[in-house]
């Protein structure tokens, strides 16, 4: 737990358990959970228009195409980007100052908060996360430990 709950933890464990004597080991974190650590990344780039971004996107990850939400000619230079459904990373993304945020999974009314609030989308899709498990497959089995990625990289949809 973070340090500064302890406190309040403790008092709900013991409220909890009023009539029993309670277990408990308190082990401090290596990284605490409020710091910002986490999975997605921001970062800038060359200024370009989100148009030239998509399609740069849709390109590097070899895909046959990406959603994207804003004005297509809008300039971009900072990057968030997040694997798998990154709805959640909304408001980090916006906090970060991104112009647009590269993830998957995007709905409808995701789409509209992020219009609302000036930030661009890039839905690649599962793209993303296909290479982090691709080479987390290739690493594990470096180090002995039998895994492999089965996923082509192509989405199960098909668009008409």
């Amino acid at each position: 737990m973070p340090a500064d709950a302890r406190t309040r933890v403790l008092a709900a464990l013991h409220n909890a358990h009023p009539y029993e004597t309670v277990a408990y080991d308190v082990l401090p974190l290596a990284h605490e959970v409020h710091k910002p650590y986490g999975i997605g990344r921001v970062g800038t780039i060359a200024p370009c228009t989100l148009q030239s971004f998509a399609a740069h996107t849709k390109h590097a990850f070899g895909i046959p195409y990406v959603r994207f939400v804003g004005d297509a000619s809008r300039t971009v230079r900072t990057i968030a980007v997040l694997g798998g459904s990154g709805k959640r990373a909304l408001p980090h993304a916006i906090a970060c100052g991104a112009d647009v945020l590269v993830t998957g999974d995007i709905d409808h009314h995701t789409a509209i908060d992020a219009r609302l609030h000036g930030l661009a989308l890039v839905d690649a899709g599962h793209a993303i996360e296909d290479i982090a498990m691709a080479h987390m497959a290739r690493v594990l089995n470096e180090k002995g430990i039998r895994a492999y990625h089965d996923h082509d990289g192509a989405s199960p949809f098909v668009c008409v």
